[in-house]
């Protein structure tokens, strides 16, 4: 049997099987996520200004943790992502989500560990985990 779009068949299958070792910065730039969870805690979204996390041209990162914008150069060292320069605007932020604007923070800053797959981006600090869901502006 003849498969009708040999290309597209292995570009899924390449996608559904990548690993976390091969995780490129093309795998990551020109993609916007928004927050799931926290240390596997739903994150309530507010419609008004989401949590998100975008990766640009040169993996520069910017992002909204639900109180205040950030922004910085991200660095991949094999599966690791690194924020360097995260820099933040500096609105005060409700006790009841000051939770979430330091765990994202925090991750950020150390660097974390990548797991990629077609429509989630987890970083994995060494306290927090954070999973973002595709969510490009664009589908």
């Amino acid at each position: 049997m003849a498969l009708r779009y040999p290309l597209a068949f292995c570009c899924a299958l390449l996608c559904a099987c990548q690993g976390a070792s091969d995780i490129t910065a093309e795998h990551l730039m020109h993609h916007h996520w928004r927050l799931e969870s926290i240390d596997q805690q739903h994150i309530v979204q507010n419609k008004r200004q989401p949590v998100d996390f975008e990766i640009g041209e040169r993996l520069m990162v910017n992002g909204h943790t639900g109180c205040n914008q950030f922004f910085g150069q991200g660095v991949l060292r094999q599966q690791q992502l690194q924020i360097n320069g995260l820099g933040t605007t500096k609105q005060a932020c409700p006790a009841d989500r000051r939770w979430i604007e330091n765990a994202i923070l925090s991750t950020l800053r150390e660097g974390s560990e990548l797991q990629l797959t077609q429509e989630q981006l987890t970083l994995k600090g060494s306290r927090h985990t954070l999973v973002y869901q595709l969510a490009d502006w664009i589908n």
